[in-house]
C-alpha cells in the first residue's frame, strides 16, 4: 500500500497561505497537517483521498443509495415499537429541569 507523504504546516503559516495550500490541494493532490503547538490538529487533503480512507459517499450518492434500498417490510413498525418498549427508562439529567416556560 502506497504512503501518502504530508507537509507539516503551522496554524498561523496556514492562516498566511491559506489560498496557496488549497490551490496545492486541488491541483497537485498534495496533503498538509496543521499543526498547533506541537499538536497535529487538522488534515488537509483532497476529497477524494478522504472518502477513499473513510469510505465516504457525498450527498448525492447517499441519496440514491437510500431511493435503492430496499424498503421496510409490514412488520418493521411493529419490531421498532417492541424495541422502544423494551428500553429502560432514562436516568433524569440536570437538563430535564423545566428551565423554560412549558406550553399551554
Amino acid at each position: 500500500m502506497a504512503t501518502t507523504l504530508e507537509t507539516a504546516i503551522t496554524a498561523q503559516e496556514f492562516v498566511r497561505s491559506a489560498a496557496e495550500v488549497l490551490d496545492r490541494v486541488r491541483e497537485r493532490g498534495e496533503h498538509f497537517v496543521v499543526v498547533r503547538d506541537g499538536e497535529r490538529v487538522a488534515a488537509i487533503e483532497p476529497v477524494s483521498a478522504a472518502k477513499r480512507a473513510h469510505g465516504g459517499v457525498t450527498l448525492r450518492q447517499f441519496i440514491d443509495l437510500l431511493r435503492e434500498a430496499p424498503r421496510p417490510d409490514s412488520k418493521f413498525a411493529d419490531d421498532l415499537e417492541a424495541i422502544q418498549c423494551n428500553q429502560p427508562p432514562m436516568a433524569q439529567t440536570q437538563w430535564d429541569s423545566s428551565s423554560t416556560p412549558a406550553s399551554s
